[in-house]
């Protein structure tokens, strides 16, 4: 039965022995053999500090000595070189042995080599790391970024969102992600919801829209904002990534200039008004000059008159073409080619 047995072990991958109480083999399978660079034959009888790693012989001999009758297994990774210079990670799991008396007989240990999983461990932490580093990154660009970011789901929980839009919220970032905004601000949130749904159920990006935006905390500001859909992006339901940049300065900058164009606005018209008024005066006193003198007027006289009468009708066309140039905006203004020698002729 113990033939058979033993059969039935040397034919298994995992590397197992077992020792006496003193640390001495008593068996040792061939794959266990195999891994210290040998047979069975040449390991059983030997006390297992013969070949087991100098380095590694105080560790293995404190796991044994800790297990007891009432904690008979303990497990641990031990690291080996190989003499080919290969290095193999095992996953020892060691048990008590012990007699009906309940004394020590000695101990089984099984070994399972657990390289390749400690590789690609170390290799995910080290794409962790890396990703890590990604995020933290991603994270200090979008909080430097002055814009309000937010980044949401259909149901109008915040995932994400950058500090500009947490400022703007009245609190930190910490205290928002993760958070539905109905929670936090009611039915105030109801109108951006709508809003957002829109975006969301259309499929199409929104961009540049103007719109008030009053902060938790100040006063209104004018902002503008982008909203973009990521429809299907996993089963817990759709996105929505919304950016929106304070242009309230624009706005009062466009206001401000608005205003200035209607002033002076007023102002051409009004300046019009006044030029064309002694004009009026100077033409009308030449007609009734004259009318008065009629033919006893000298030829001489009428030319004076008539010159006079055309250069308040040319001032007359000057002032209205500068009237029309002031109120006229860049847009309506027509550039066509001109001969230079007719306006020289």
């Amino acid at each position: 039965m113990a033939n058979f047995l033993n059969s039935i072990l040397d034919t298994h991958p995992d590397l197992i022995c077992r020792y006496d109480e003193n640390l001495h083999l008593v068996f040792i399978n061939i794959a266990c053999a195999k891994f210290f660079g040998g047979v069975p034959a040449d390991f059983t009888g030997r006390n297992f500090v013969e070949f087991v790693n100098k380095d590694s012989v105080s560790a293995a001999k404190d796991l044994l000595s800790n297990i007891s009758i009432e904690n008979p297994k303990n497990t641990s990774r031990q690291k080996f070189i190989l003499p080919d210079g290969q290095t193999k990670w095992i996953f020892w799991t060691n048990i008590g042995l012990y007699n009906v008396d309940k004394t020590l007989q000695g101990y089984q240990s099984v070994g399972r080599d657990i390289t390749v999983e400690m590789e690609l461990s170390k290799e995910a932490a080290l794409q962790n790391k890396a990703l890590s580093s990604v995020r933290s990154e991603l994270r200090a660009v979008i909080d430097a970024v002055p814009s309000m970011i937010w980044y949401k789901d259909d149901k109008n929980k915040i995932l994400h969102l950058n500090k500009s839009a947490a400022k703007s919220m009245g609190g930190d970032v910490s205290e928002f992600q993760g958070k539905n905004t109905y929670d936090l601000f009611g039915d105030g949130a109801r109108k951006y919801h709508e809003d957002d749904l829109k975006v969301i159920h259309s499929g199409k990006p929104y961009i540049g829209i103007v719109e008030r935006f009053t902060p938790n905390e100040g006063e209104a500001l004018w902002v503008q904002t982008d909203k973009i859909p990521f429809n299907n992006v996993d089963e817990d339901g759709q996105r929505i990534l919304v950016v929106s940049t304070d242009i309230t300065e624009i706005k009062e900058k466009e206001a401000l200039l608005q205003t200035i164009n209607k002033n002076l606005d007023d102002f051409t018209s009004l300046t019009s008004h006044d030029l064309k008024a002694p004009l009026r005066k100077i033409g009308l006193s030449a007609e009734l000059l004259k009318l008065e003198l009629g033919p006893n007027m000298s030829t001489e006289a009428r030319v004076n008159v008539d010159d006079i009468l055309d250069g308040v009708q040319h001032m007359q066309t000057l002032i209205e073409s500068f009237l029309k140039f002031m109120k006229s905006s860049p847009e309506e203004v027509e550039l066509e080619t001109l001969s230079l020698n007719e306006v020289f002729s």
